[in-house]
């Protein structure tokens, strides 16, 4: 009987994060499964090591055993991102062909290693690796206003000291992504909050805007007058337009409560002002 032959190509999908904050010649590996045309997985692993220059990382392939045929390195590169961490790959063609041979009998393949949506900010590193494109990122609307909704609840239960941070993504007037945190600290009225960046495109100094918000009876927040609780004042290196004035950041806690279940304040994706 005729044995059913599966592709002779096949793709390595890599998303999530390399830490910027990664010291010089130190090293980040990930593994992934490829399938021959005989429906054998196979194990590749792929190591970024950071270099000297400025968030940008030499990569190569291996293999994992001895059925690959193809000698090691089975390709290599240089991963380059920009100042906010995004990755200079080119998101409508794979950033690297490998081209494998088998001792098993398979027929030679060749895949394709896709990276340019794996970022490089200053986050714990998370690389994941799979042989499915991941979901498009919707990208954000670039802004020279933004307004951050924060919602949900902080615990009234917790202890002083206690601290809740909210992830803030926004983009600028050029439609690059920034990072912000947002951190809660529980002190003995309510809850001190202070927003700070690690993006090195961003020249405003930390902390960014600060303040604090205190909850009623009924766990709702005592808020002073119907103007943002906080004013974001950004400033760029990157070429974008600084939200300054009227143009700078709102900050806004009207849909926060402060009640005694669990703290479900969660990451948040600005929106322009008046949208």
């Amino acid at each position: 009987m005729r044995a059913f032959q599966l592709s002779t190509t096949d793709s390595l999908f890599l998303t999530d994060n390399l830490d910027f904050r990664t010291a010089t010649s130190a090293a980040h590996s990930v593994s992934g499964t490829i399938t021959d045309s005989l429906a054998n997985d196979h194990t590749i692993t792929l190591t970024f090591t950071k270099i000297a220059s400025d968030n940008i990382w030499e990569w190569e392939a291996r293999k994992v055993g001895s059925v690959i045929s193809s000698a090691d390195p089975l390709g290599s590169g240089l991963a380059t991102f920009d100042t906010s961490g995004r990755s200079q790959g080119d998101p409508k063609s794979p950033e690297e062909e490998l081209t494998l041979g088998f001792t098993n009998g398979a027929q030679d393949m060749t895949v394709f290693v896709e990276y340019d949506q794996v970022t490089s900010r200053a986050e714990a590193t998370t690389l994941s690796a799979g042989q499915t494109a991941p979901a498009t990122l919707t990208p954000l609307p670039a802004q020279t206003a933004l307004s951050i909704p924060v919602s949900g609840n902080l615990d009234s239960r917790l202890p002083v000291g206690s601290i809740v941070d909210v992830d803030v993504l926004f983009a600028d007037s050029l439609g690059v992504l920034h990072p912000l945190d947002l951190r809660f600290t529980r002190d003995a009225d309510g809850w001190v909050w202070v927003t700070t960046t690690t993006d090195p495109s961003i020249t405003t100094g930390n902390p960014l805007v600060s303040g604090s918000v205190e909850f009623d009876g009924a766990g709702l927040p005592i808020l002073t007058s119907s103007q943002p609780e906080g004013l974001l004042t950004i400033s760029f290196s990157n070429g974008a337009v600084d939200m300054t004035g009227q143009a700078a950041g709102q900050i806004d806690f009207d849909g926060l409560t402060g009640q005694a279940s669990a703290t479900t304040a969660g990451d948040v994706a600005s929106t322009p002002v008046g949208a």
